[in-house]
C-alpha cells in the first residue's frame, strides 16, 4: 500500500508540474494513461496469481520436509529401542 501510494502520488505531481511547464504534451500523455493503467492492473493480476502458486509450492515443501522429520524421529526412536 506504501509504494502505491508514493507511485501515485508522484504521478499526479509530475502531470501537475507537467500542465504547468508544457500543457500540449501533458494533454498528449494524459491520452496514454489508460494504456498504462491497463498495462499495470495485468501487470498486477498475474504477479499475484504467480505469488500464490509460490506460496502453495512452498507450503507443500514445508509439510514433505515435516513428514521427513517425523520419519526421522521415528528411525531414531526404533534404533535406539534395539
Amino acid at each position: 500500500v506504501g509504494n502505491f501510494m508514493h507511485f501515485v502520488s508522484r504521478f499526479i505531481a509530475g502531470f501537475i508540474i507537467g500542465f504547468f511547464r508544457v500543457w500540449q504534451i501533458s494533454i498528449v500523455t494524459l491520452a496514454i494513461v489508460p494504456l498504462i493503467a491497463i498495462a499495470g492492473g495485468l501487470y498486477a493480476y498475474v504477479t499475484f496469481g504467480l505469488i500464490a502458486k509460490v506460496r502453495k509450492s512452498y507450503l507443500r515443501a514445508g509439510e514433505i520436509a515435516q513428514e521427513v522429520r517425523s520419519y526421522h524421529v521415528f528411525v531414531t526412536q526404533l534404533t535406539f529401542a534395539n
